[in-house]
């Protein structure tokens, strides 16, 4: 065995590697725990997963690099191809909606077109139209009337 200082130093540097490895590798983790940090709240949770995780993480082989690459790939085409669907499918949405306006106005111009005074053979009871029907029919008559004098 070693003389306990020489020991002492050895940890403290294989620690301060350790601690330059892991910061190299998660800046993004540093980033989200430095404000916390500065303010002096700790967040039990994240003392609670810190002894979970493991110390010293091995840096990624260049074929799981390849493989993380290609994973993120596929997922960034996975998206891309979801947004063009969801595209698609609002452009035929748009037609449709412009398809049915087009054929709804078609049928309201027919319609109009269509519509002649239909003759009934009971007269009109609307409000009105039996007053108004009434002094025409006196108006158009032949014989006028006299009322007998008495």
């Amino acid at each position: 065995m070693g003389n306990i200082a020489s020991d002492t130093v050895k940890t403290a540097k294989q620690q301060a590697k350790q601690i330059a490895r892991q910061m190299a590798q998660e800046p993004v983790e540093i980033a989200k725990t430095a404000g916390e940090n500065i303010v002096g709240v700790e967040n039990s949770q994240q003392q609670e997963n810190k002894p979970n995780e493991p110390s010293a993480e091995k840096p990624p082989t260049p074929e799981e690099k390849i493989q993380m690459e290609n994973k993120r790939r596929n997922m960034m085409q996975a998206l891309e191809n979801e947004l063009k669907e969801i595209r698609n499918k609002n452009e035929v949405k748009k037609e449709e909606e412009k398809q049915e306006e087009i054929n709804t106005k078609k049928l309201e111009e027919q319609k109009g077109i269509e519509e002649a005074p239909l003759i009934s053979s009971k007269p009109s009871r609307k409000i009105g139209a039996g007053i108004k029907g009434h002094l025409q029919r006196l108006t158009k008559g032949t014989e006028i009337r006299i009322p007998p004098s008495g």
